[in-house]
């Protein structure tokens, strides 16, 4: 995904590491050199030895909210934002709960023009709840962290993983479509589109 912040182009991708984001390290240095890309959400990183461990040289490291509690959190998500640019990247916590595997990063030009980039994974279950209503009650935290940066930002652009079949969300058979209801009402109600 592309976004221009005042006339530079920036680029975020997603990749699902599948819970091997050590072995894919050398890769995703790769990745971000040789495509340019400003901002790599890794989902379904899925490691309880990740978090502040995690790092790529000239970039940021973002990791979501944990539980403080817990000695060694599974970290389902994360960021690496391009350091020293025209653009600076910054973490929005106050968008972001420790129940749902979701980062905001914050992107700031020098001029002050600024934007926001989501980043997500859509579990199946929390490790405790795979119910459909389990599954509904998670993405109603994440329509509501899209809503609050919907209300702040004028220019919202989100990527990840949803595991929900785009093909399937009208099927009035489908069984995942009280959640994907949720997401293309979330959608159309602060006016983003699913870029092709």
């Amino acid at each position: 995904t592309h976004s221009r912040i005042n006339g530079s182009l920036l680029t975020f991708a997603e990749w699902n590491v599948r819970h091997n984001i050590f072995k894919f390290e050398t890769e995703i240095k790769s990745i971000l050199e040789k495509e340019k890309v400003d901002v790599l959400f890794c989902t379904e990183v899925d490691a309880d030895d990740v978090l502040n461990n995690f790092s790529i040289p000239q970039h940021d490291t973002f990791y979501p909210m944990t539980n403080k509690e817990e000695a060694a959190p599974k970290i389902r998500i994360l960021a690496v934002a391009k350091r020293g640019t025209d653009v600076t990247f910054s973490l929005r916590e106050d968008l972001m709960t420790c129940d749902y595997p979701s980062l905001w990063v914050e992107a700031r030009s020098k001029e002050g023009t600024k934007f926001i980039i989501g980043g997500l994974y859509r579990e199946w279950d929390d490790g405790k709840d795979k119910t459909i209503g389990g599954q509904l009650h998670r993405m109603r935290i994440f329509t509501e962290q899209l809503r609050k940066a919907s209300n702040e930002y004028s220019r919202v652009v989100v990527v990840g993983d949803m595991n929900l079949c785009q093909l399937s969300w009208s099927n009035e058979h489908y069984r995942y479509k009280t959640i994907a209801e949720e997401l293309k009402t979330s959608l159309k109600i602060n006016n983003m589109s699913i870029a092709p």
